[in-house]
């Protein structure tokens, strides 16, 4: 009788142990589910941050090796015109969407101040003058300095 008693009580705890087993089941299998898709979502992630990082890196590669080749062209050069500037920065603006503006500014001497100014307003730019900001925000004349460095020409989004 005793061992009849015992197999009823472990008969009534078998839909526990099965209730029990199938939870243990189903957290096991949902964890590992869950750890797979992270897994895929970052490989996922560091594929495409890769291929965008490559892709950054070339874009750069090329505007660097644009604007160093423009560079030695304009160092070059003591005075362009803005025909001639806007034929240079079309043809950059036109290959590489990327720039979003491109100026001449030049290296300009105390002692050269003058005629530089004088060269411009000759040129057909009769109020051509270098100036600077006040900590107000006006425009004011520049200061005495050793060197000038004023945005002569400047082309952004294919507008002078």
């Amino acid at each position: 009788m005793i061992r009849k008693l015992q197999l009823q009580s472990i008969w009534h705890l078998a839909p526990v142990v099965i209730i029990l087993i199938g939870t243990v089941f189903t957290y096991f299998t949902w964890k590992f589910t869950q750890d797979r898709a992270k897994l895929v979502s970052q490989q996922q992630f560091d594929q495409i941050s890769q291929a965008t990082i490559t892709n950054i890196e070339k874009q750069l590669e090329a505007q660097i090796t644009i604007v160093s080749a423009v560079a030695v062209l304009l160092a070059e050069v003591q005075s362009i015109d803005q025909e001639s500037f806007s034929r240079i920065v079309r043809g950059i603006q036109g290959d590489e969407p990327g720039f979003q503006a491109v100026e001449w500014i030049p290296e300009v001497a105390h002692a050269d101040l003058s005629a530089f100014e004088k060269n411009f307003r000759s040129g057909g730019l009769p109020a051509f003058t270098v100036s600077q900001r006040s900590q107000q925000g006006e425009i004011i004349p520049v200061t005495k300095r050793a060197f000038y460095y004023p945005v002569v020409l400047y082309r952004a989004n294919g507008r002078k």
